[in-house]
């Protein structure tokens, strides 16, 4: 908490979260000082957006709902947030009040839907969506997939609702966290990350930190 801005980096697990950013965990991420006179404490500064919303960085296949479908759980990526989760009291709590916060506000599923929207309607007003279009329609870099704004519009709005529904439930429930009882499986059932998402029963865990029976375990 010396080092960080520790409020600005829960909004970030936040975005991370939203926007299902599988490329900006451990990547595409700079730490800038706000003013090293007045406060050293490290803030993000975060760039290459390019794969969110359900928007994949391979061609083939395009959109890849094993990767980037709205229903997929957000892997922590960088060990840096994983220490935050254990060893700042309240870290992860914070993260979940301040999600329902903006959840009423600007993460509200219409508020932030309209944003998308309202943009790309400005882009095709102004000519820039045209000329993306001729630009890029059918190109290798798009694996041959053509632009229609339309379709992209409706497409955002379907993954935004599925992905903050997905999130209400799973991930920042009020109560991600719970006590749960060993059934003597390979793992138990009611073994969660330090997100609190459930790990696959079935599935060896790999080397982190969980959560389990209400107490915080080490896998190695």
């Amino acid at each position: 908490k010396n080092y960080y801005d520790l409020p600005v980096l829960q909004d970030y697990m936040i975005l991370l979260q939203t926007l299902l950013a599988i490329d900006n965990t451990a990547k595409n991420i700079y730490w800038a000082v706000y003013d090293r006179e007045q406060d050293t404490k490290l803030t993000l500064a975060v760039w290459d957006l390019d794969c969110t919303v359900g928007q994949d960085w391979t061609n083939s296949p395009f959109r890849d709902q094993s990767r980037v479908g709205p229903e997929l759980p957000w892997k922590i990526g960088n060990n840096l947030f994983g220490r935050l989760y254990l060893l700042i009291d309240d870290f992860h709590q914070g993260v979940i009040d301040r999600y329902h916060e903006l959840r009423k506000g600007l993460l509200h599923t219409d508020s932030l839907i309209l944003r998308y929207h309202q943009h790309i309607d400005r882009l095709i007003y102004a000519g820039a969506a045209a000329r993306e279009s001729n630009r890029w329609s059918g190109d290798s870099d798009l694996g041959g997939y053509q632009l229609d704004w339309e379709a992209e519009k409706a497409y955002i709005a379907d993954w935004l609702q599925r992905r903050l529904h997905f999130l209400d439930v799973n991930t920042f429930a009020p109560a991600a966290i719970q006590v749960v009882t060993d059934d003597n499986s390979a793992h138990p059932q009611g073994t969660y990350n330090l997100l609190g998402q459930p790990m696959a029963p079935d599935r060896p865990l790999p080397p982190g930190i969980y959560i389990r029976d209400g107490q915080k375990i080490v896998i190695r």
